[in-house]
């Protein structure tokens, strides 16, 4: 029927689902990436795009309505930063629905390089992270776990691609979601991206993403083996180290 259907449990253990129209499906290192338009039913905090098992979903409709959101919350204060670098690049002053319609076919492709990070990280995690996770019951731990895992998707996929593409204005949206505990976690990324800014061809960058994804592995690591050795103890020792992995890199 043309249709794709996706589920799973996200953050704290929250069920998500959707069922959209299939605009197209394509297939990269023995994954099947699924991407949808308009959507018909789902849940009330959609993700743009989710991993499940060897499937990437990607949802334009979600998308671009977050990048809405986003971009109306922009405008009341209208501050410099990646995501006006971003809005930009796509001409949003001059006509913001065809903008936002254009930055989500665009950044599309970054959701997808973050999900194929996703999964080489998994296939070097193994399935017991994934139990871990479903185990934590401490927002922190699991806040931590999944921001370290977002990192070392990130350092070895998304950012390399990006930059060896010279993709600006994807490298400005990634930037504008770079908040919360990924940015106290990788204060150096922040730093880099702003001298890239300032013109040093990306320089500062590409030294931070491979000395992140050699730090966010063990890091990853350690997580996991804290989980394997403590079991439901881990959680105390796993938000500890939340502490001071950022510091050591």
């Amino acid at each position: 029927h043309n249709l794709v259907y996706g589920a799973g449990v996200g953050r704290f253990g929250k069920p998500q689902f959707f069922l959209g129209g299939l605009e197209r499906e394509e297939w990269r290192d023995g994954v099947r990436i699924l991407v949808s338009r308009r959507e018909y039913a789902r849940d009330l905090s959609p993700a743009p795009a989710a991993l499940r098992a060897d499937t990437i979903y990607v949802r334009l409709e979600s998308l671009q309505r977050v990048l809405w959101e986003r971009a109306e919350a922009w405008e009341r204060r209208r501050p410099d930063g990646a995501l006006k670098s971003a809005l930009d690049a796509h001409g949003f002053d001059g006509d913001p629905p065809a903008a936002l319609k254009s930055m989500a076919a665009a950044e599309a492709e970054t959701l997808i390089l973050h999900e194929l990070g996703e999964h080489r990280a998994a296939r070097e995690l193994s399935p017991a992270w994934e139990r871990m996770l479903l185990g934590f019951t401490r927002r922190k731990a699991e806040l931590f776990a999944r921001a370290a895992r977002d990192h070392l998707a990130d350092c070895t996929v998304t950012l390399p691609v990006l930059l060896q593409r010279d993709a600006a204005s994807s490298l400005h949206f990634w930037f504008s979601g770079f908040d919360g505990m990924r940015r106290e976690l990788f204060p150096r990324l922040g730093t880099a991206y702003e001298a890239w800014r300032g013109g040093d061809h990306g320089r500062a960058l590409s030294v931070a993403v491979v000395a992140g994804a050699v730090h966010w592995r063990r890091v990853c690591a350690r997580t996991l083996d804290l989980y394997e050795t403590l079991g439901t103890d881990a959680e105390n020792a796993v938000a500890a180290l939340a502490a001071s992995a950022g510091s050591r890199l």
